[in-house]
């Protein structure tokens, strides 16, 4: 017996000229793509079999627009579908909280939000104990520095029947508070799911709903979910892979902290989503957010102590 990967390899590059980036200049990087493919070509047959590693995307962004996408073996091996760029929905597991981080970039801009303000004041299901006299506020949530605990049991369930409501699961599950904020960096799902439940709190909306309606419309993202609709089930790459040979299927899973790492993209759709963080929250004339807050999102924003 033999295991295929736990989940489908998902490849993005980025790769941007513009002079707010990069300080490269504008001939520098590959521009032919032709040249990339028949680079690209042979690493991904060798390592696809290598590894059993049923399909993967790859796509260069360069100048604004995409340079090079590409569909590498199957999406579906039950179906024998093969890897589409453009309509083939791969799980992006963490670089959700990147769509939940600009959600709360976005509630700050407006001033529906303070960065820096105790997030007690925006919970109404719960609140955080006051366990250390310092406030956690969304800086910390968006900087792992909230100082909880992390666990991962319970996280996801099998069945979206089985989800519960964001604030519900959140106001149980949360993790222990065990250092006061700002002091360590630790990386916590559950502080970005609550980072995603203070959007719900503020703009009145799911988070679901949220994200759909001022990051996927707007950048036209519109095969991409952060549940599994009908009309894209059968576009949605297997979460968990294959295992045995035959390769079967394994079951998905769903998860209750949904802003930390649920939302499933195309390869194609992810590019509007990066292009417009490279270019300051401008995509194709669309603002997701103003050049100042993409600026300060992208500036660092916490370093341990030297």
């Amino acid at each position: 017996m033999h295991r295929f990967a736990a989940s489908i390899l998902a490849i993005i590059l980025l790769v941007s000229t513009a002079s707010s980036v990069l300080a490269a200049p504008p001939d520098s990087g590959p521009s032919d793509p032709a040249e990339v493919e028949a680079f690209l070509d042979p690493i991904f047959a060798k390592h696809l079999a290598e590894y059993q590693i049923p399909g993967a995307v790859f796509l260069l962004v360069k100048d604004g627009r995409i340079l090079f996408t590409k569909g590498y073996g199957l999406a579906n091996v039950e179906k024998g579908t093969p890897v589409v760029p453009d309509r083939s929905l791969f799980a992006i597991g963490s670089v959700t909280k990147l769509f939940t981080a600009t959600a709360v970039m976005q509630l700050a801009e407006q001033g529906k939000l303070d960065l820096h303000a105790d997030i007690n004041q925006y919970l109404k299901a719960f609140q955080i104990p006051a366990t250390f006299p310092e406030p956690i506020t969304a800086t910390h949530l968006l900087t792992h520095t909230s100082g909880f605990d992390e666990k991962v049991f319970g996280m996801a369930v099998r069945s979206s029947a089985d989800l519960e409501p964001l604030g519900q699961y959140l106001a149980r599950e949360l993790p222990r508070r065990v250092r006061p904020p700002g002091q360590q960096s630790q990386y916590s799902n559950h502080g970005m799911g609550l980072a995603g439940h203070l959007v719900e709190a503020v703009s009145g909306r799911s988070y679901n709903q949220y994200i759909s309606d001022e990051i996927l419309k707007p950048l036209g993202m519109n095969h991409s979910t952060m549940e599994m609709p009908a009309e894209l089930a059968d576009d949605i790459v297997p979460v968990n892979g294959y295992v045995g040979d035959p390769p079967v299927r394994q079951p998905d899973w769903f998860l209750n902290i949904g802003p930390a790492g649920d939302l499933k993209a195309t390869a194609t759709d992810m590019a509007a989503f990066m292009i417009a963080h490279l270019q300051n929250g401008d995509y194709q004339g669309k603002r997701i957010f103003r050049d100042e807050t993409a600026r300060t999102m992208h500036a660092l924003q916490f370093a341990p102590p030297s």
